[in-house]
C-alpha cells in the first residue's frame, strides 16, 4: 500500500513500499484527485520511492497515465529513487514520458527537499523533512 499523507497547503508526502501492485495505483489515483481538488491546483508531491525495487510494466504505465492526467494541476512533483541505476533510470523515463518539466528524479533527499521547499508554504517545509528523515520528529 502506499502511503499518502496530506502536508500543510498545497504539499502531499507519498511513501511508496517495496513493492506496488495495479490496485495500490487505483488507490492512489482516488487520493491524488481528492487532494487536487482539495487545493485547486499548484499542488506539490514528494513521492519516496528508496525502498522499490522496480515497477512492473503495467503499473509504469498506470502511473504515468495518473502522472499525465494531473500535469495541468501540479506545481511541482519530486520523486527520491535508491541507488540502483535501473530503478533510476525507469523512473527517469517514466517522468519523460509524463511529459512536465516540473516533475523531476532526485536520489538525494536534501536536493529534493531543498528543490520542493523553494515552492512550498513555510508551514509544509517542516513536516516534509521530517519525513524524508532530515529532521528528528519531536
Amino acid at each position: 500500500m502506499i502511503e499518502f499523507r496530506k502536508l500543510p497547503g498545497r504539499m502531499a508526502f507519498l511513501r511508496f513500499p517495496e513493492q506496488v501492485v495495479i490496485t495500490d495505483v487505483s488507490a492512489l489515483g482516488a487520493e491524488v484527485s481528492s487532494h487536487l481538488q482539495s487545493v485547486g491546483g499548484g499542488a506539490i508531491y514528494c513521492v519516496d520511492c528508496s525502498r522499490m525495487k522496480l515497477f512492473a510494466p503495467e503499473v509504469a504505465e498506470a502511473l504515468v497515465a495518473l502522472m499525465k492526467s494531473d500535469n495541468p494541476l501540479i506545481d511541482r512533483t519530486g520523486v527520491l529513487v535508491n541507488g540502483s541505476a535501473t530503478f533510476g533510470m525507469q523512473v527517469e523515463r517514466m517522468l519523460r514520458e509524463a511529459d512536465n518539466p516540473r516533475r523531476r528524479a532526485f536520489r538525494d533527499p536534501q536536493e529534493l527537499a531543498d528543490w520542493l521547499c523553494d515552492a512550498a508554504e513555510a508551514d509544509a517545509v517542516r513536516e516534509l523533512r521530517t519525513s524524508l528523515g532530515l529532521l528528528d520528529d519531536e
